[in-house]
């Protein structure tokens, strides 16, 4: 064999691994919920023992865990690392714009589900307080995020406030209405709507319809 020949066959393998990568967005299970020209929603599930395609992550994101949130993670070019497990409701921010990164996911031994904000901006974020106030407990900041989290006993409710951005509201348990309107935040079979986005600058709140505890994490996108 010619060196041209291996050459040609070293570039082709080397083209097969960069066609292999995907944005996240296109990758099969990130699919996209929600998008306008400021976040995006990806509805992450991965089924038991699966494992995704390569892909890179170009923006800043927030991950909530939903359930069965069992997972280890693969770098480009590298090693598996240690299986990571996080409860429901439980948070994991990452920091991408300005220096992407690309990797695949395998699940653990149950149906992984997270809901995974991606603020769009690639910089100049917001530099704006957090809402305060009325508002809930905010429990992070970011750049790019503010992270507010929410429990309600049976029958309560926020009171109304505003937040200066965009909100995506994130149900973990319980069953809740958000702002007052027909948009009823549950789980469980037959039901799909775990999460909701509130305009910046609206009055918004959540309201518990539920018997027991409802908890709600919402991320503002910066």
């Amino acid at each position: 064999m010619t060196v041209a020949s291996v050459c040609r066959i070293a570039l082709g393998l080397c083209a097969g691994v960069v066609a292999a990568q995907v944005p996240v967005h296109l990758e099969p299970r990130h699919p996209v919920a929600f998008e306008n020209e400021t976040l995006r929603v990806l509805n992450v599930n991965i089924e038991a023992g699966d494992t995704t395609l390569d892909h890179i992550h170009a923006y800043d994101i927030a991950i909530v865990c939903v359930s069965g949130c069992e997972i280890r993670t693969r770098p480009l070019g590298g090693d598996w690392g240690d299986w990571q497990s996080r409860t429901p409701g439980q948070l994991f921010l990452n920091v991408n714009a300005g220096h992407p990164s690309t990797h695949k996911h395998q699940a653990g031994n149950s149906h992984y589900h997270v809901i995974s904000v991606e603020n769009l901006r690639q910089s100049d974020w917001s530099q704006d307080l957090p809402t305060s106030g009325l508002a809930p407990k905010l429990v992070n900041e970011t750049r790019a995020f503010q992270i507010y989290d929410v429990r309600l006993g049976a029958g309560d409710a926020e009171a109304n406030h505003v937040h200066t951005h965009a909100v995506v509201a994130i149900l973990v348990s319980g069953e809740v209405v958000v702002d007052g309107k027909d948009q009823q935040l549950s789980k469980g079979v037959g039901h799909s709507h775990e999460w909701s986005v509130t305009p910046a600058g609206t009055a918004h709140h959540i309201a518990n319809r539920g018997t027991t505890e409802a908890h709600v994490v919402e991320i503002e996108v910066r």
